[in-house]
């Protein structure tokens, strides 16, 4: 999976992060012990690629966002790209529902804590995810042209987000209509890549690559990769739990 190419990826990465989120990353990383590809395990450029991970409440993108050494488009909740989305969510839900956070207490650190989120995930080039909205579209859309860009994409699609274990419960299938979609425009396979950083070794693994063949149906095909992906995640935890 290694290749001089690679190195494509990482070039770009300090030109492509925002000024605020490379501020924060340098502070961070000060304070943390580093994340590494084991050596020659560096994926390559040369396909459009979406990598997939496990959430960990949190913990699974902020490793990734802080350790990858090169620049990846992530998808991230819409709420959390607006600050008044932001401000709401973490009002409404976030600090008071699942805080249990009296509601003055919550509006009082919602504020701050909103522009904080919504300027690092803008920092970060983020991908909004619309869930519940037509305008899902853009999502793809957004999607599918940072592909054509040679960007990379990351996703974290587990249904139970707030789940901090290793355990990797049932993932959302939906974002691989980006494969549908991208072919569709250019005739090519998206490569979906498992990706896991640990806590255990502080390395960073990616699974075995896995694709649409486009010979079934696309709701069917899309259920079999879909169970791919999650094994593959569910191996490479496996090993570097050990």
């Amino acid at each position: 999976m290694s290749s001089n190419k690679s190195s494509m990826w990482e070039r770009k990465t300090i030109f492509d992060f925002g000024v605020f989120y490379l501020i924060v990353r340098f502070i961070l990383r000060k304070f943390m012990r580093n994340y590494r590809f084991l050596e020659g395990t560096l994926p390559t450029t040369e396909e459009p690629t979406v990598f997939v991970s496990h959430h960990e409440n949190l913990k699974g993108p902020i490793k990734l966002l802080l350790w990858l050494p090169f620049f990846v488009r992530t998808w991230i909740l819409s709420s959390m790209v607006d600050q008044e989305d932001c401000y709401d969510h973490y009002v409404n839900y976030t600090f008071t529902k699942r805080f249990g956070m009296p509601r003055k207490l919550a509006e009082w650190i919602a504020l701050p804590a909103s522009h904080l989120v919504a300027w690092g995930t803008n920092s970060v080039q983020a991908i909004p995810v619309f869930r519940t909205s037509k305008k899902i579209k853009r999502t793809f859309d957004m999607t599918i042209e940072a592909l054509d860009k040679n960007q990379p994409i990351l996703i974290l699609p587990d249904i139970d987000y707030a789940n901090s274990s290793t355990h990797i419960g049932r993932m959302y299938e939906g974002f691989l209509a980006i494969d549908k979609l991208y072919y569709k425009k250019t005739g090519k396979r998206v490569r979906f890549l498992s990706i896991y950083a640990s806590h255990d070794t502080h390395q960073i693994r990616c699974g075995e690559p896995v694709y649409f063949t486009g010979e079934k149906h696309f709701r069917q095909e899309r259920g079999e990769v879909a169970e791919l992906l999650h094994e593959e995640l569910k191996r490479i935890i496996e090993i570097e739990s050990k």
